[in-house]
């Protein structure tokens, strides 16, 4: 699945669980913004996705959940400034158990990569670094995601109770016919 924001208009809001594609969405609200990255970014042009929050209205951390588990997850993230930018991608199995983790510090936008069956839910924690210290007026954004959603397998057992059921069927409709 491929979860690209240019299917937003600018400056869409999109809201806290709302699925933005292939069953993923986020813990609260995202903005879409009309800016692309630059500095030899993942996405060059278009639509790049942000997370204000009250204590940085240009981007924030966030919790993407995923409908399934998936066993894939890639990223793209940073600003369309030239700071400095540390931002990790943590991806959670149901139970809370940190399955993958990936990290970038660098001058520019990147793409992120974890792996690993079981993901339902990610963070990703996007620090802007400007003159050496926490930038809140940082601008980072993120867009370009993939992930492989894991197939569900059928249990084992449940061929073998179709047959059952259609075997005791089929002799309780020979006993019907006999009696």
């Amino acid at each position: 699945v491929n979860v690209d924001f240019e299917g937003f208009a600018g400056q869409t809001r999109i809201a806290a669980n709302q699925d933005v594609g292939g069953g993923l969405s986020f813990d609260r609200l995202i903005r879409i913004e009309d800016r692309g990255f630059v500095n030899n970014a993942p996405a060059t042009v278009g639509n790049v996705a942000i997370a204000p929050s009250a204590a940085n209205g240009q981007g924030d951390d966030i919790k993407g959940i995923f409908a399934q588990a998936v066993d894939f997850l890639r990223i793209g993230v940073g600003d369309s400034g030239s700071d400095r930018d540390i931002v990790t991608l943590t991806g959670v199995d149901r139970n809370g158990s940190v399955v993958d983790t990936a990290r970038f510090d660098a001058r520019a936008a990147q793409f992120l990569e974890i792996n690993g069956a079981g993901i339902t839910s990610f963070f990703l924690d996007i620090d802007d670094i400007a003159s050496g210290q926490l930038d809140q007026n940082g601008s980072s954004g993120f867009d370009n995601i993939s992930f492989n959603v894991t197939p569900v397998p059928l249990p084992s057992s449940l061929p073998l109770l179709g047959f059952g059921l259609f075997a005791a069927g089929v002799a309780a409709r020979k006993l019907k016919s006999a009696g």
